[in-house]
């Protein structure tokens, strides 16, 4: 599964020690730390009863944690690929976007690599705050740009994050996109359901052309589901405990010492 546009649509540390999901445990009793576990699902036509059957192609780790100065909010994703050589992970497409929102400046990193690649953005202020300086190491060499920001622009998780605390309900902002490498304008609108419950609602966020950027339902500050387009393929909440059970490699593919 190639790690594109078309998947992830959302729109970040760059040598985070944690490396794939669920390799590091949460600190229990941790005020600073969020923490939010996910099973990526492709629902497809099928013979469920429902009438669409559903087949699991990853995970997804979101964290919220404090760091001197600020905050850091990370969003770590795993892509299963079909076939023998996903049985130890080899083959499995992985993200890891990071950003930091600190006095000493914000920054954005992010980090994509599967088999036989690999890709790094980076993206911060530049010492004006008029512009944002990015640099993207890959096998075809190291860009860098400046992108000019003189109206402002926003981090796609910084942005999450205000949806998610009812500091952002609707509105127009610039977008950093990591993968397209760009400023985008999108429109974040809020609905709420109140016959689903209290304190239930969703996000949406739209591009210009009127494409999903983001599909996000919230209960309270909780996220339980999301989408990164318009689609089949939907993040579903789990507990630590199944996400932990989907990280571990096939008891098959564990080789003896």
């Amino acid at each position: 599964m190639l790690v594109s546009r078309t998947i992830l649509g959302l729109a970040a540390l760059f040598a985070l020690p944690s490396g794939t999901p669920g390799a590091r445990p949460a600190p229990r009793g941790d005020p600073d730390l969020r923490l939010e576990h996910f099973v990526l699902e492709l629902r497809e036509a099928g013979s469920a009863s429902n009438g669409r059957a559903v087949r699991e192609v990853g995970l997804v780790c979101l964290r919220r944690r404090a760091i001197e100065g600020g905050t850091q909010l990370e969003c770590e994703c795993l892509f299963r690929r079909d076939g023998p050589q996903s049985q130890d992970g080899g083959g499995d497409e992985h993200v890891l976007h990071v950003e930091q929102l600190s006095s000493a400046g914000t920054r954005l990193d992010w980090r994509e690599w599967g088999p036989g690649r690999a890709r790094s953005f980076t993206a911060e202020w530049t010492a004006d705050g008029r512009a944002l300086r990015t640099v993207e190491s890959c096998r075809g060499g190291t860009p860098r740009e400046t992108l000019s920001a003189s109206e402002g622009a926003v981090m796609p998780l910084y942005l999450l994050d205000l949806a998610r605390y009812g500091r952002a309900t609707s509105g127009r902002y610039k977008r950093l996109d990591p993968l397209a490498r760009n400023l985008e304008a999108v429109e974040l609108c809020t609905s709420y359901k109140g016959e689903a419950g209290p304190g239930r609602r969703t996000v949406e966020i739209v591009r210009d052309d009127g494409t999903l950027a983001g599909r996000f339902e919230f209960h309270g500050t909780d996220l339980e589901t999301f989408q990164w387009q318009e689609g089949d393929l939907v993040a579903r909440r789990v507990s630590v405990e199944e996400y932990a059970a989907r990280s571990a490699p096939p008891v098959s593919a564990v080789r003896p010492p």
